[in-house]
């Protein structure tokens, strides 16, 4: 649990953490989060969850009423029970529903379309209002929260970021292989840097951090390091 001291110290701040799949940012972002004692939002969650409902309700997203039919009924929940971050769609838990296999081959399309995301990243500044957020994506630093008090891009080389992938799979009952997740982060990427709307890519003022070679305690000291850093010379925003 976050010191009071570091609570009022740090009150009202917003942390916007983005890059590419694998690179440890959704890690990352809950662990500052705690240890500030921060609200951790993850944006991506948001858009695993509406490709979730698409699937379920067998939406073609280029029917426009189609997209009308699942902006309509978007029901979902980012809350923390007991400590960890859960996902609700109404009243039924869908947590480890939006990681399936089906979901992840289908997030790229709903995260593309621009009603989707324009919804979504209004959704997500309502987080924003007041303060004291980290908050994880492809586009929090550049778009979501333009003016958020801190920008860290997360980064590390392909390789890596598919073994991550890889023993994540494993830990969780699933069968892969590392050349299975390399195919498919390195589709990601094409996809997510290509997009029209709301593209991977830096903020300018972010600090780029390389995580190729740290194990996860030595990320977390360094963003952190550079959170309390910035965030102690900087007013508190509102990350709009």
């Amino acid at each position: 649990m976050a010191d009071a001291r570091v609570l009022k110290i740090y009150a009202g701040k917003v942390i916007a953490i983005d890059g590419p799949a694998g690179s440890g940012k959704s890690t990352i972002a809950r662990r500052i989060a705690a240890a500030l004692g921060f609200t951790y939002l993850d944006t991506g969650a948001m858009y695993r969850a509406t490709a979730w409902i698409a699937n379920e309700k067998k939406l073609d997203l280029t029917d426009q009423d189609n997209l009308h039919q699942l902006l309509v009924g978007w029901d979902v929940r980012l809350i923390v029970e007991e400590g960890k971050n859960k996902v609700y769609f109404g009243e039924e838990e869908i947590t480890e529903a939006i990681r399936s296999a089906a979901v992840t081959a289908r997030v790229s399309e709903v995260a593309a379309e621009p009603i989707i995301r324009e919804f979504l990243v209004a959704v997500q500044r309502k987080y924003l209002k007041s303060g004291s957020v980290v908050l994880e994506g492809r586009d929090t630093g550049t778009v979501v929260a333009p003016r958020a008090d801190v920008k860290i891009y997360l980064d590390a080389e392909m390789k890596t970021r598919a073994m991550r992938r890889m023993l994540e799979y494993i830990q969780d009952g699933k069968d892969t292989t590392l050349e299975e997740q390399t195919k498919k982060m390195s589709y990601r990427d094409q996809q997510d840097l290509n997009r029209a709307v709301g593209p991977l890519k830096k903020a300018p003022d972010a600090v780029v951090i390389d995580t190729t070679e740290l194990n996860i305690e030595e990320v977390t000291d360094k963003v952190l390091r550079v959170c309390k850093a910035r965030m102690s010379g900087a007013k508190a925003g509102s990350g709009k």
